[in-house]
């Protein structure tokens, strides 16, 4: 069966959400937020590939907004903020649900995706990681130490992975 549209659900830092109930907007990931330029980086891949397969975003400088699709599984969809992994210290969230366009979507992995925030190969089997690291070593360089990695050859493998 052929759905047109998902409903989807993000979480929102409070203040976020207060600032979207205002003027009517839920922007993007929010980057004040986060001093970390991995986080940032990561996302510009995102971005890339967004537009790679679903087109280029409405303004240059718009992210994407990380939504749930399915969260567990298919009985489970959408996020339950008392659990563990969004019990953030001292920031107050908020689930927002939401209907778009399947072709306004990229679904992803969330378990791989801490591979892009964290600038890691992604091996297609055991061999493959073993190859990667003896290359690293041969380069004396790893992707935990130096992300991007200063090897232009070893950066490209990366985000290829």
């Amino acid at each position: 069966m052929f759905v047109e549209k998902m409903i989807l659900w993000t979480l929102q830092h409070i203040e976020d959400w207060q600032s979207a109930e205002s003027d009517g907007v839920l922007r993007s990931v929010n980057f004040n937020r986060f001093s970390d330029e991995d986080f940032k980086r990561a996302y510009d891949w995102m971005r890339v590939k967004m537009s790679e397969r679903i087109g280029p975003p409405p303004t240059p400088n718009s992210y994407p907004i990380w939504a749930w699709y399915q969260h567990r599984d298919s009985n489970n969809r959408k996020p339950d903020l008392r659990q563990i992994a969004f019990d953030l210290p001292e920031q107050e969230y908020v689930r927002v649900e939401f209907e778009m366009p399947n072709s306004h979507v990229l679904l992803s992995d969330f378990d791989m995706w801490h591979f892009v925030l964290n600038y890691w190969y992604v091996g297609k089997d055991e061999d493959d990681d073993e190859y990667f690291d003896r290359l690293q070593q041969d380069h004396d360089v790893s992707y935990y130490d130096q992300p991007p990695l200063p090897v232009p050859n070893l950066h490209r493998l990366i985000e290829e992975s």
